[in-house]
């Protein structure tokens, strides 16, 4: 089991304050493009749409912490055939859905075959493939080789590795191109140490419960012997 120590406690709060200081500096632009003219109604309706998502992050990161922990207990063997099976039944029970939405109107994906060039379908196959296949498998790998904690911090370095590809990108590849706040910059250093420090924290030392039992079953294995010595002497022996 995954044990707390004060390490890892405070690199999972630095790469807390890390992401916030990352949603603050995003919502600050955000709130003022969507309020921006409209009043104080047009700052309300910003404001809500900002908390409603940070809401929808949460609940997201509540539901993938109870996947990752889930994942640590059971360790399947076989990931490839876990991630397969996931999948599939994917697959087969929002397979309907789509197809529903796409019948009555709601989702138009006519696009997505070769007669609208196959351009969108391909996009598609890739970034699953890539990002679904590829990185759920190195990241479940992680989890089982590291521990849930280690492993979900480290999908936190997202942070510090976007501000590096704003660095390194030329400029008419990103949507946003403008330079990286001081405030984005103080988050993903955070969010950097946060990692290191969970990364390196040295593991707690065993309980006294768990040192005490190998000393009982040594005790109860070397009574063994001495049961035999003091068995009764056979016939044979007594008649001599």
């Amino acid at each position: 089991a995954d044990r707390s120590t004060a390490f890892k406690v405070a690199g999972v709060l630095a790469c807390w304050a890390g992401n916030v200081l990352a949603v603050v500096d995003a919502a600050g632009p955000t709130a003022a493009a969507t309020g921006g003219g409209g009043g104080g109604g047009g700052e309300s309706g910003g404001l809500h749409a900002t908390t409603g998502g940070a809401l929808l992050c949460l609940c997201s990161a509540l539901l993938y912490a109870c996947y990752t922990v889930l994942l640590r207990a059971l360790a399947p063997t076989d990931l490839l055939l876990f991630f397969g099976l996931l999948g599939a039944f994917n697959a087969l029970a929002l397979a309907p859905l789509v197809a529903v939405l796409h019948v009555t109107g709601a989702e138009d994906l006519s696009r997505l075959g070769l007669a609208g060039g196959g351009g969108i379908l391909g996009c598609l196959l890739l970034k699953g493939l890539a990002d679904n296949v590829l990185s759920d498998t190195l990241w479940a790998k992680a989890v089982l080789l590291t521990s849930p904690a280690v492993a979900t911090v480290g999908l936190s370095l997202t942070v510090p590795i976007a501000i590096a590809s704003e660095l390194v990108l030329p400029r008419g590849w990103l949507v946003d191109p403008s330079p990286p706040t001081p405030l984005r910059l103080a988050g993903a250093l955070l969010v950097v140490a946060g990692f290191v420090g969970i990364s390196l924290a040295p593991d707690p030392p065993p309980s006294r419960t768990h040192e005490a039992e190998p000393s009982h079953c040594a005790a109860g294995n070397a009574a063994t012997p001495l049961e035999t010595d003091t068995a009764p002497p056979s016939p044979e022996r007594s008649r001599t």
